[in-house]
């Protein structure tokens, strides 16, 4: 490669990068990661060396976001006006005050009433709309929550783990 190609590269990189980061606080990092990859892929096919090199770039860039894959999920949206509990690897049991967004990663979530957990896999960004129904944003996060076994789970999962912050967490929801 000559320089000016890894010029225009590592510069398409960190254009991507930060473009991509733009949406990181409503889509996941699995989703951003792949259409990124996807598009620079797709202009590695281009006959012009310029936007091949820019598609090198938008590869790197958008590899970059699975760094943003730390242990837990986010919520990404919360529309519901009552208190929600979470769960996390460092705080603990927290209360979130109606429509608040946690600026950290967490493990699970619940409300009064739904007698159950919400787990949610690392990298997962959940949403609660205003009547108090937790889901996955759109996206690969969808995806990677189903493969990871993770979800709205019953009293009998929570029962089943060894982890008692779960059971903790569970009590909340009753």
């Amino acid at each position: 490669m000559k320089t000016s190609e890894i010029s225009t590269s590592i510069l398409s990189g960190i254009a991507s990068f930060g473009l991509i980061k733009f949406s990181q606080s409503k889509v996941d990092p699995y989703t951003r990661a792949i259409i990124g990859i996807a598009v620079g892929v797709g202009m590695q096919t281009n006959k012009r060396e310029f936007v091949q090199d820019l598609g090198l770039g938008a590869i790197f860039g958008s590899a970059l976001q699975f760094t943003d894959i730390k242990k837990g999920g986010k919520i990404s949206i919360n529309n519901f006006n009552s208190v929600i509990f979470i769960l996390s690897e460092k705080e603990g049991i927290s209360e979130l005050q109606p429509f608040q967004i946690p600026d950290f990663f967490i493990d699970g979530l619940t409300m009064k009433g739904i007698k159950g957990v919400f787990k949610v896999s690392n990298g997962v960004y959940a949403k609660i709309n205003s009547k108090g129904v937790i889901s996955e944003t759109v996206g690969f996060g969808k995806l990677v929550n189903k493969l990871h076994d993770a979800g709205l789970k019953n009293k009998e999962w929570v029962q089943s783990q060894s982890d008692t912050r779960w059971l903790n967490l569970y009590e909340k929801s009753i």
